[in-house]
C-alpha cells in the first residue's frame, strides 16, 4: 500500500519537503510494483482497480541520470519520496509517494539501490573482460609480428679476405730488447734535454781509523837499579 500526492514546485535547492503536501488527503491510495528488466528498474503505480497510473523507469546503464534524481527522498521524512515518472512520449511528471510503515519505505529504497549496485558490478565485470580481451589481442599481434620478423631471411656476412695483397718486408736485425740494435737503448745525445732526475749526494769518503795507543808497561830499569843497590849494600861474606 502507498499514497500518491501532488508535488508542488520545488522552492528550495536543498530538496523536497513532505510537510507541504497535505499528507492527510492523498490524491490516490493504491499500490506499487517494482520490476527489473535488463539494466532498467521500473516502478509501476496502480490504483484500486489495479490499473497502471504511472511508471517511473530507473535506468542504470552508463550515462543515465543518477538514481537520486529519479527517486528523490524528501528531507523531512524517511517515508516519503518524489518519483520522476515518464510516459510513452518521454514526458516527465513528478509524483509524491508515501508509505504507512517505515520498514516498507526502507525496503523500497534498499531494493532500488541494490539493483543499481548489481548493475554496476555487472558493467564493471564486462569492462574488465573487454580490457583483458584487448590486452590479449595486442599481445597476440605483438607476438605474431615478432615471429614474422624472425622468419625473414638475413644474409650471412661475407668472410673477411685475409690474403696478403702485397709482399711485406720484415726486418729481423733490430730487436726491441737488443741494446746494440735498439734505438731506445742509446742514451740521449744532449743530457741537458733529457728528463731532469734529482741527484743524490755522494757518500762520505772512507777514513781508516788508527789503532789505539798501546798501554805503557812499567819500566824495568828502576827495579834493576834498586836490586843493584841492595846487592852493593850487602856485607861481605866472612872467610
Amino acid at each position: 500500500e502507498c499514497f500518491l500526492y501532488k508535488v508542488p514546485p520545488l522552492k528550495q535547492a536543498v530538496g523536497h519537503r513532505a510537510e507541504g503536501w497535505d499528507l492527510g488527503n492523498p490524491t490516490l491510495t493504491g499500490s506499487l510494483e517494482i520490476i527489473g528488466k535488463g539494466q532498467v528498474l521500473e516502478i509501476r503505480l496502480f490504483d484500486d482497480s489495479m490499473q497502471i497510473v504511472a511508471k517511473c523507469p530507473v535506468r542504470c546503464n552508463k550515462g543515465a541520470p543518477p538514481v537520486e534524481v529519479i527517486v528523490d527522498a524528501v528531507v523531512d521524512s524517511s517515508r516519503y519520496f518524489v518519483l520522476r515518472c515518464e510516459d510513452e512520449k518521454k514526458r516527465h511528471a513528478y509524483v509524491g509517494i508515501g508509505f504507512r510503515e517505515r520498514d516498507i519505505a526502507f525496503n523500497f529504497k534498499a531494493c532500488i539501490f541494490d539493483f543499481k549496485a548489481k548493475i554496476d558490478r555487472e558493467n564493471k565485470a564486462l569492462a574488465d573482460a573487454e580490457n583483458r580481451r584487448r590486452r590479449k589481442k595486442l599481445q597476440d599481434e605483438s607476438a605474431s609480428s615478432e615471429n614474422d620478423h624472425s622468419d625473414e631471411y638475413i644474409p650471412d656476412e661475407p668472410n673477411p679476405d685475409l690474403v696478403l695483397k702485397k709482399p711485406i718486408k720484415l726486418s729481423l736485425g733490430a730487436h726491441p730488447f737488443n741494446p746494440k740494435t735498439s734505438v731506445s737503448a742509446s742514451p740521449p745525445k744532449d743530457i741537458s734535454k733529457a728528463a731532469s732526475i734529482p741527484r743524490l749526494k755522494p757518500p762520505p769518503s772512507f777514513v781508516a781509523h788508527q789503532p789505539p795507543p798501546a798501554l805503557v808497561s812499567p819500566a824495568k830499569d828502576d827495579d834493576d837499579d834498586d836490586f843493584g843497590d841492595f846487592e852493593e849494600a850487602a856485607p861481605p861474606a866472612s872467610s
